[in-house]
Order: C-alpha cells, then sequence, then structure tokens
C-alpha cells in the first residue's frame, strides 16, 4: 500500500501543488529542498520523488542479483541434469570433457544383411581406416586446473606447462574392440614382436571390455517379434537407445589433441608429489 501511495499522494487535500517556479529553483539548485521549505510551498514532490528515486536506484542491483542466482541455478543444473544423463546420481568421477555431453536417441542396425556397416567385415584399407578414425585423436591434453579435481591423478605433458594428459575410455575401448577384430579376422599369423596382438593384450582388452560393459548397463529393453515365415517370436535388433553424441565426444578430442608426448620423459608435479 505504501508504494501505491506515492503515486496518490499529490491529489490529496493536504497537499498543494508546487508552483512552477519554485520547481525551476529547485532543479537549479543542490539545496532544492530548503528553497521550496522557505517558500513556504509544499514538500509533496520532496516526499514522494525520494521512495521512487530509491526504487530506481535499487532496480539495477537488485535485477543484477537476480541475474547472478539464475546464472548459478543453471549452472548446477546443467551439472545436476549431466549426473542424471550418465549415472542418475550426483556423486560421480569428473570428467574435463562432461560439459559437452549431449543425449540423442540413435536406431542401432542389426549387424545382419542387408543392415551390415563399414566397421563389419575382414581387414580392408577402407576398412581399417573407418576404424582407427574412431579412436585416433584419443589422447588429449587438459589444463592443470581440471587434471586437479581429477579423482584419478595424472601426469604433465613435457614442454607443454601447466597441461596434462589423459584419454577418455571410450576411444581406448574402441581401440580394443578393433585389435580384437583384427584378430578375429586373421589368418593366425602375426609377428611375435607385435605386441597389440600378442594373447596377453587381447585377453585385456576382452576384461576391460566386459567391465565396460557392466559398468555401462545398458538398460534399453529388446522387444520380440513375431516372424511369420518362422513361425516364432525373435528379438529385434533394430531399435532405438538413449546415447551420448559420439561426435560431441570426438570434437572435443580433436581440439584437445595431444600434439606430441614422450611418456619417458619425467616432469615434476605439484599435483602429484
Amino acid at each position: 500500500m505504501q508504494f501505491f501511495s506515492a503515486f496518490t499522494m499529490p491529489f490529496s487535500p493536504a497537499y498543494t501543488a508546487v508552483s512552477n517556479e519554485a520547481l525551476d529553483e529547485a532543479f537549479l539548485s543542490r539545496e532544492n529542498i530548503s528553497i521550496i521549505e522557505e517558500k513556504g510551498e509544499t514538500t509533496a514532490w520532496k516526499q514522494n520523488r525520494r521512495p521512487l528515486s530509491r526504487i530506481f536506484y535499487a532496480f539495477p542491483w537488485f535485477l543484477s542479483f537476480i541475474l547472478l542466482v539464475a546464472l548459478i541455478w543453471m549452472d548446477q543444473s546443467r551439472r545436476a541434469s549431466y549426473c542424471e544423463i550418465t549415472f542418475g546420481f550426483d556423486e560421480m568421477v569428473y570428467s574435463p570433457a562432461q560439459d559437452i555431453i549431449e543425449p540423442q536417441n540413435v536406431v542401432f542396425t542389426s549387424g545382419f544383411v542387408p543392415e551390415v556397416s563399414i566397421y563389419q567385415g575382414p581387414s580392408s584399407p577402407e576398412r581399417d581406416q573407418a576404424w582407427e578414425d574412431l579412436y585416433s585423436y584419443g589422447i588429449s591434453r587438459i589444463p592443470k586446473s581440471s587434471a586437479a579435481r581429477l579423482v584419478n591423478k595424472t601426469v604433465p605433458i613435457p614442454d607443454d606447462p601447466d597441461h596434462y594428459v589423459v584419454m577418455l575410455k571410450v576411444f581406448h575401448q574402441l581401440h580394443c574392440l578393433n585389435m580384437l577384430r583384427l584378430r578375429l579376422w586373421s589368418n593366425g599369423t602375426f609377428d611375435p614382436s607385435n605386441i597389440l596382438m600378442s594373447m596377453d593384450h587381447l585377453s585385456h582388452c576382452m576384461d576391460s571390455l566386459r567391465q565396460a560393459l557392466m559398468c555401462s548397463s545398458d538398460i534399453t529393453p529388446i522387444p520380440w517379434s513375431w516372424n511369420y515365415e518362422t513361425k516364432e517370436a525373435k528379438p529385434v535388433a533394430d531399435i532405438q537407445h538413449s546415447c551420448r553424441n559420439f561426435n560431441k565426444v570426438k570434437e572435443w578430442a580433436r581440439e584437445n589433441h595431444v600434439k606430441s608426448f614422450n611418456p619417458k620423459v619425467y616432469v615434476e608435479d605439484d599435483l602429484n608429489p
């Protein structure tokens, strides 16, 4: 009621309108209030102006405060949304790439003829290149500020001050899957010095993928459909899944790709003394 009374007070019989001469003199002098009072004029203008002035002066500060609160809320909501998309809870392992995660729905191909992808089949220059393009820039550089937030500490990059090396797990998984693919389609003869094709490495890859599949635990329901030719119900493979946009992850890796990294050079690190 006080706010609205500021607009109605000039029309009250208890107040007298200020003359034009008094108003002119008030605006020309810094001592406007005393001049008006000395002339015996009304103080309505003085009393009404102050509440409005305070409102106008306070409004930018109030608006700035609201915007600050909104920005903080949006940042927390974004982080919470990432947690929900990723695991459904807020105690997650930090990733320097977590801000670029974008959910999307993707229909998987069945992998059976005629729905065969470029990644299927025996080794060929075109197919091998397609696989390598999936993870060829998997080793990334991150700033020290991001490295300090890592749960699993890493090491600095030699000759690259305040930057550290990491690899997003998805690229290691794709590498492992590619090694298993090459072994599967091979004729069984490999150079014994090729450590990547050794059974120890392939066994590591197999168990790494097992753990990754169990960790992500894709709970997309696989439906069944009646096949009128075979007269039986069969599971359907080409169905929609909720995924992360892999192109966004690749783009992040490309932008943060390590130009050179010598793992045999030791660098002092105050983050991991």
